[in-house]
């Protein structure tokens, strides 16, 4: 009997943290945040875009602050990359990224274990063209010292322990 009283109450505590994160993440996610940004005339056009699983920056390959095409060359990706314009960057668990590329193939188990941080993350780097009308994006418009602060960032989140990466 303490078993099944136990296996319930960690089982409902399990659903409990499912649920929290999804409430939080809806309503963290409609929060307004930055109200009074201005685009900056004649900066560089950035976005955010999702598949409403995982989130990207997609980002011009070039422009006068970041030659992303330097840290990311062609030659490190499998499929020719030439005629792409921009690059998308995104990052978090390597499990969720392989084993869940939209809603239908979501397991709890895979998102706990995410969630946890238990397993090593994954930087999800991909050639792309612009984003099209259809692709759910934010888009922005940010001058030079913004853009290299974003950089920064990336940097900084992401490419600061790869050994042998070269800066622009």
């Amino acid at each position: 009997m303490r078993v099944l009283r136990w296996l319930g109450r960690t089982l409902a505590a399990i659903v409990g943290v499912v649920l929290l994160y999804g409430v939080a993440a809806v309503v963290l996610g409609y929060l307004p945040v930055n109200r009074d940004f201005q685009s900056a005339p004649g900066g560089t056009e950035v976005f955010v875009c999702s598949n409403g699983v995982h989130t990207d920056f997609v980002l011009p390959v070039t422009n006068p602050v970041v030659d992303w095409s330097k840290r990311f060359p062609a030659r490190d990706f499998g499929a020719p990359v030439a005629g792409f314009d921009h690059l998308g960057i995104g990052w978090g668990d390597l499990a969720f990224y392989r084993g869940t590329p939209r809603w239908k193939d979501f397991h709890i188990g895979t998102a706990l274990h995410a969630l946890a941080g238990l397993g090593p993350s994954a930087l999800h780097v991909q050639y792309r063209h612009r984003p099209g009308p259809l692709e759910k994006c934010g888009r922005l418009t940010i001058d030079d010292a913004q853009y290299r602060a974003l950089a920064d960032y990336i940097d900084g989140a992401l490419l600061a322990s790869v050994a042998g990466m070269p800066r622009s």
